[in-house]
């Protein structure tokens, strides 16, 4: 019996360049939420970054870090999170996103080592 995959809807990189810009501006205006999972704080120090530094690293996404995405939020509800990659200090890092619904902070869900090998569209 063969098993047939979903082909997976991707954005173009205008809409991913769209929701960049539209992520830093509200990252700009509301401030942005970090989730202070475990794995994600044990990432500033395997990785030997700041927080400022992590910051720097989700303004400077593109199109070309894109994994996948947008998923439906679970936790906010009507919100949307995208998953992106970078590689920092040689270490494939796994980014997951949201700018949540609009006028509030933004969310980091996810800033960790990749716990898989990510596959970039864009890349």
């Amino acid at each position: 019996m063969e098993v047939q995959v979903e082909p997976r809807n991707i954005p173009c990189v205008e809409e991913i360049e769209s929701f960049l810009y539209n992520f830093r501006a509200l990252k700009e205006k509301f401030g942005m939420v970090i989730y202070d999972r475990k794995k994600n704080l044990k990432a500033l120090l395997d990785l030997e970054i700041t927080a400022i530094e992590r910051e720097k690293i989700l303004d400077n996404l593109t199109a070309r870090d894109y994994y996948k995405g947008p998923q439906k939020d679970g936790v906010n509800i009507g919100a949307e999170y995208w998953e992106f990659g970078t590689t920092i200090k040689g270490t494939e890092t796994y980014i997951k996103i949201s700018k949540g619904l609009g006028n509030q902070a933004v969310a980091c869900l996810s800033f960790h080592p990749a716990e898989r090998r990510i596959k970039y569209p864009f890349k």
